[in-house]
């Protein structure tokens, strides 16, 4: 496998794990505001 390949979904990973840090984060913060409405939109409504 390319080394590019396994550079990029390093860096995939590692912005996935950071963005997870985030929210538990502003879980322990109450910083989180839930928009329900937002789940609708793929839906197609």
């Amino acid at each position: 496998m390319p080394k590019r390949i396994i550079a990029i979904g390093l860096i995939f990973v590692i912005c996935g794990v950071l963005s997870i840090l985030e929210v538990l984060a502003a879980l322990t913060q109450s910083r989180i505001y839930l928009n329900f409405a937002v789940l609708i939109l793929p839906v197609g409504v």
